[in-house]
């Protein structure tokens, strides 16, 4: 088996495939399972901001804005803020 680490980049690669074809229900839900298998900060903010264009595409800014600001945040990790 794979571990989680080269899963997510796989995984999160169809959740943007999926919300190309107007999936966007499987593409949420792929998300969520990569942000809750991965400690990598990079994949985290990929999920995030994704998950951010599906929360704004249907209306829900404040949403939106939440997980762009998760997204940074998770970056931060990476330089230290």
């Amino acid at each position: 088996m794979q571990d989680s680490a080269a899963i997510s980049p796989v995984e999160l690669e169809r959740a943007g495939q999926l919300l190309k074809e107007g999936q966007k229900q499987e593409a949420w839900d792929i998300c969520a399972v990569v942000e809750s298998v991965t400690a990598d900060p990079v994949i985290i903010s990929q999920s995030a901001l994704l998950r951010a264009e599906i929360a704004l595409s249907e209306g829900r800014q404040s949403e939106s804005l939440g997980l762009v600001r998760a997204a940074r945040q998770a970056l931060g990790k990476l330089f230290g803020n």
